[in-house]
């Protein structure tokens, strides 16, 4: 799961989602607390940009600098939002 503050909104929406198992368990605390949900639920992203039919594009013809890419990494955490 990711751990960044650019998710505080999730961790928000998700701490209010009961699971289908127990209404007293949050979906993050299940989520959180589970190494059995990490094993289940592999992190096995092959692409970083696709088109509206799923297909991967080759993003090297977009000519991202290092600064363009550091830029991109940091606009999740642009928006605001109430912590936790």
């Amino acid at each position: 799961m990711p751990e960044d503050e650019a998710y505080v909104c999730l961790w928000n929406l998700l701490e209010t989602i009961p699971t289908l198992g127990d209404d007293a368990v949050s979906v993050l605390q299940e989520t959180e607390e589970s190494e059995e949900f990490n094993d289940r639920w592999l992190t096995h992203a092959n692409a970083r940009l696709i088109d509206g039919d799923g297909h991967i594009l080759d993003a090297s013809p977009l000519d991202f600098t290092l600064a363009d890419r550091v830029e991109t990494a940091r606009l999740p955490s642009t928006t605001r939002c109430p912590t936790r």
